[in-house]
């Protein structure tokens, strides 16, 4: 039974290129459609609408977008792209609370705080495509794509698509230790 397991989670993790695709978690009863292949590229499809599927091609080579083409397709097959070799970019600003203001606040939640006053740093966040993990939770998939660094915070980006929606979250999930 264990020698079954192995096999079957080595069979879920797939290369797309030098790019490890990991499957483990994903079940196709999500409704959305998570396909690689030997160009370094996943492929994911999901029902919009009636009629209308969602579809995004990512590229996983690296100095290289990765988001390749992003769009719908009507039932004729016709896709209308929404746009075509693009980066998730972003800047992560590290500084100093203002400790009057902190002290004041309510449940450390400060509002209307300026960190531009106080000392800073901006860091681009620099994203590698060397690790996908695909999971699901009900109709969601997740794309987690890693490493991304900016200064001292490290994690991963990710994408999620929802069954029967347009709308497709993108964002950065980042953490320090400091």
């Amino acid at each position: 039974m264990a020698k079954r397991s192995r096999l079957l989670a080595l069979l879920l993790l797939l290369t797309c290129g030098a790019v490890i695709v990991e499957f483990a978690n994903h079940r196709s009863t999500s409704g959305i459609l998570v396909e690689t292949n030997r160009a370094g590229e996943i492929n994911v499809q999901w029902p919009v609408a009636d009629g209308l599927t969602g579809r995004m091609l990512l590229n996983l080579k690296s100095n290289q977008p990765l988001i390749r083409s992003f769009g719908f397709s009507k039932p004729d097959g016709t896709i209308q792209p929404i746009m075509e070799s693009v980066d998730p970019v972003m800047a992560l600003t590290i500084g100093e609370r203002d400790p009057v203001k902190a002290a004041a606040a309510y449940q450390q939640m400060v509002f209307f705080e300026n960190p531009r006053e106080r000392p800073h740093h901006t860091y681009p966040v620099q994203l590698t495509k060397n690790r996908v993990t695909v999971t699901n939770n009900g109709s969601r998939t997740t794309l987690i794509i890693g490493d991304a660094v900016a200064g001292s915070f490290k994690g991963d980006f990710r994408l999620t698509f929802y069954r029967n929606s347009p709308l497709v979250r993108a964002e950065y999930v980042l953490t320090t230790d400091e």
